[in-house]
């Protein structure tokens, strides 16, 4: 019998909060010689650095389909939690450190993708992300999201053939 063996090396950094309720960033990374996708979007699930949900997985899909090297996923609210329901009341809960960290990480990264939905719900927050983003862009970062009938930026835990990345166009703020 004529078998091939094929053996990768992944490496997965997850930052919690202490009490591990919030998580800050999620990055995997399989090949450090390819380039990272960031994606920012509305809130962790209950994706762990073991436990992958939908989300976790269609990017690491989409990453892998596009050479991309590793994939980072921020959040515009850091609170672990299957449903936006449950975000109510506690939108303000680690803001500025999850603004921080945000930042730190856009600053390393080229690739990025909106992926927060397109519903107009916590406007305040993605005109915020879109403020960082905005003071953080050059002409060598390229943002990016999905689009599907006009309406972006979509999520990701479903994804659709049918779906098309474009340009991210900002929303909320005026660009310079």
């Amino acid at each position: 019998m004529n078998t091939l063996i094929s053996s990768s090396t992944i490496t997965i950094f997850v930052d919690y909060s202490q009490d591990r309720k919030y998580r800050y960033g999620y990055r995997k990374e399989w090949n450090k010689n390819k380039r990272n996708a960031t994606f920012i979007l509305m809130n962790p699930s209950k994706g762990t650095e073991l436990k992958l949900d939908n989300t976790i997985v269609n990017i690491n899909n989409y990453c892998v389909d596009n050479d991309f090297g590793s994939l980072t996923i921020l959040n515009l609210f850091p609170l672990m939690a299957t449903s936006p329901k449950e975000l109510s009341g506690r939108l303000k809960e680690k803001s500025s450190e999850n603004n921080q960290y945000i930042k730190t990480t856009l600053d390393k990264t080229k690739d990025i993708f909106i992926a927060w939905g397109y519903e107009k719900k916590y406007l305040r927050k993605k005109k915020e992300i879109e403020q960082i983003l905005n003071l953080n862009n050059n002409k060598s970062k390229k943002i990016k999201c999905w689009s599907h009938n006009g309406k972006y930026p979509k999520h990701l835990r479903v994804m659709s053939e049918d779906w098309t990345v474009i340009d991210y166009k900002f929303k909320h703020i005026e660009t310079k």
